[in-house]
């Protein structure tokens, strides 16, 4: 297999098209590949970048350093992890076995590269939310009105769905893998890999002034709560207990919030009961911690669908869609969560201002019960 000619690759073409992966060559320059033809040569050419990041034939704009090479850039992976030829071209310039004209010597290294592209991708298995929203929609739903899934038939694949609901960012459905190809076995349950995301006003907190009439609730004298008219803050039995007192204590933890959680007194007396949050809040865009402020109701969901990704890219933690947990005191902020495949409550069900909480969330309301549930 030899390696086919080198040519200007722009800018838009490494950073658009799906296909592409990279590797390094012997002299330790990049080298991008496109998919391979039945001959074993690229379809697309392939490019050098020298350790400035810049061959003299490439415009100005194009310069990326050797650290834009990295073997997940794979969108399309069924069509590379299924050509033997691929994997064993970029191996063997992972490995220092492809120079210029040469031949690949030796595909010890193709599982890895095969590896990287599989992991890329996920096939929905029974149990999550995904797979069942999937299964329906191409086996009833089709029928019932295929206008809502253009571009899909009754002969259309599973993974067809799913990648459908993929990019309509439906049902928490990851990008499918290729039919036949093997979707990775998901990293072993550790303790902590669930998320609990709270609401603050009247959810954390309790209506200002009314202490001695939600028991179990605290007063902060000194501390203001600017939220619905403002006072002094008072948490509510749930923001004193949410850690020790449910099972969100061996989860990890969040805030979706629409108001601002108050000044810096107030947010110190939030965070010292959200241990592992952190102390850094986050606007909802981006998300920059687990602790959002200023995200507006009918945003919730997607705000919450942030912190999930923000562990993940940020802390390495995969936390499973069905393992989401979110509780909000207001009448309709449960709304899309399920669609996300994640659970909402609403809490602060037996004392009621309105449309919003009095007391304030309690433990008992903090349970660990999938789907969406409201007070009525």
């Amino acid at each position: 297999l030899k390696r086919c000619s080198r040519t200007e690759v722009r800018e838009e073409r490494l950073l658009r098209r799906p296909s592409l992966v990279c590797a390094m060559d012997g002299d330790g320059d990049a080298v991008e590949f496109g998919l391979l033809n039945s001959e074993g040569c690229a379809a697309n050419d392939a490019a050098e970048f020298d350790d400035d990041g810049l061959t003299e034939a490439q415009p100005e704009h194009s310069r990326r350093r050797r650290s834009f090479c990295r073997l997940a850039t794979l969108r399309a992976a069924g069509a590379l992890v299924g050509s033997a030829a691929f994997a064993a071209v970029a191996a063997a310039a992972m490995t220092g076995r492809l120079r210029p004209g040469g031949t690949v010597t030796s595909p010890s290294m193709a599982d890895l590269v095969v590896e990287e592209a599989v992991s890329s991708c996920h096939t929905a298995r029974a149990g999550e939310g995904c797979f069942d929203k999937v299964k329906w929609a191409s086996t009833e739903g089709i029928s019932k009105d295929a206008k809502l899934y253009p571009g899909l038939t009754l002969e259309s694949t599973f993974e067809d769905f799913q990648a459908y609901f993929h990019k309509a960012q439906y049902g928490g459905c990851q990008q499918p893998c290729a039919p036949g190809a093997p979707t990775p076995a998901p990293p072993a349950a550790a303790e902590g890999d669930c998320l609990c995301l709270f609401d603050v006003d009247r959810t954390l907190t309790t209506k200002q002034g009314n202490a001695g009439q939600c028991q179990g609730s605290q007063a902060h004298g000194g501390i203001f709560d600017p939220a619905f008219g403002g006072g002094d803050l008072v948490l509510s039995p749930l923001g004193l207990g949410l850690t020790s007192a449910t099972f969100c204590g061996q989860c990890h933890l969040g805030i979706v919030s629409q108001g601002g959680a108050g000044g810096p007194e107030m947010k110190q007396a939030l965070e010292q009961h959200l241990p592992g949050a952190g102390t850094d809040w986050s606007g909802p865009n981006p998300v920059t911690s687990p602790l959002i402020i200023g995200c507006a109701d009918a945003m919730k969901a997607q705000c919450a669908k942030g912190i999930v990704d923000w562990y993940r890219t940020s802390k390495g933690i995969n936390i499973p869609s069905g393992e989401v947990y979110f509780f909000d005191d207001h009448d309709g902020n449960t709304n899309g969560f399920g669609a996300m495949g994640f659970n909402a409550r609403q809490i602060s069900c037996g004392s009621r201002d309105g449309p919003y909480g009095f007391c304030g969330g309690q433990p008992g309301e903090v349970v660990r019960a999938k789907g969406v549930q409201n007070c009525r």
